[in-house]
């Protein structure tokens, strides 16, 4: 089970993929005062991959040099499709520590777990290898991303027990996609007993401005709420839902995110009804 004091009791995490690819002087600025007050409001997790290594340096140059270990919670990711071997896999994870400038992650994720690749991760002994990590306290937790189908998920959970935590996107766009089936993923891994990441809460922006008929439910029951934020408590208000990941590009995006998600509360019995009229709408 995963230390749930590692999450501080909040529900939102900060991913700055979007900010490193332009690591100018004014960029980094910006960058700095978006990490200082996402930690000033009491948030504390951090995610970055080596598959997006400007996004390791802005974290390394933003965040661990200038702030104290613990205030503040880091994930990073082990690209499954990309590392065929134990052997690889330790030298990214080297590779990744030393570039951050840290001697631990407290999240680990095996990256891109699908059934294309689970049987030769399976193979090269990668979850040996996480298990060993977290026993050498170079990783506190590990997980794995999954974007298959529930049936997949419950073998990996069945077959790993040992996994801390599960990424999913989850989305009130995608909860009844016969596709993504991401509500029936979500049930599997919370009988499980897993804790949940979710990824792409806004489904890569498109929910900041819904379909009409969707915002004229929103509409009716709040007025006021802006449609990310419907977004946002849609995917915190489930139970063992521990981090909403974002990404989040500019200080005025963050703050709008932190005037809902600080004062978050669960959504009441009147908008969870908006949501299963919603659901309504596409069937």
């Amino acid at each position: 089970m995963v230390d749930e004091s590692y999450y501080n009791g909040t529900k939102l995490g900060f991913d700055l993929a979007q900010l490193a690819y332009n690591d100018s002087e004014i960029n980094r600025k910006k960058a700095n005062e978006m990490v200082d007050r996402f930690l000033h409001t009491g948030f504390r997790y951090f995610d970055t991959g080596s598959i997006y290594p400007a996004s390791e340096i802005m974290i390394r140059k933003t965040l661990v040099e200038r702030h104290p270990r613990n205030r503040y919670t880091l994930a990073a990711r082990l690209f499954a499709t990309l590392l065929p071997t134990e052997k690889s896999a330790k030298m990214e994870l080297d590779a990744s520590l030393e570039k951050i400038g840290v001697k631990y992650f407290d999240y680990y994720i095996l990256h891109s777990l699908a059934k294309r690749n689970y049987n030769k991760n399976a193979d090269a002994h990668l979850w040996n290898f996480l298990s060993e990590e977290k026993t050498k306290g170079r990783i506190r937790h590990y997980g794995f991303f999954h974007r298959d189908s529930p049936e997949r998920l419950d073998q990996i959970l069945t077959e790993h027990p040992d996994a801390d935590f599960v990424q999913l996107q989850i989305n009130y766009a995608d909860w009844e996609d016969i596709h993504v089936r991401a509500k029936d993923n979500y049930l599997v891994a919370r009988k499980h007993g897993k804790a949940v990441v979710a990824s792409e809460p806004l489904k890569g922006g498109t929910l900041i401005h819904p379909p009409y008929k969707v915002q004229n439910i929103f509409d009716e029951v709040d007025w006021n709420a802006s449609y990310a934020s419907w977004a946002f408590r849609f995917v915190a208000s489930l139970e063992g839902v521990h981090i909403v990941l974002s990404k989040i590009s500019s200080l005025r995006q963050m703050e709008e995110l932190l005037s809902y998600i600080e004062k978050y509360r669960p959504l009441n019995a009147k908008e969870r009804h908006a949501f299963q009229r919603i659901q309504e709408l596409k069937k």
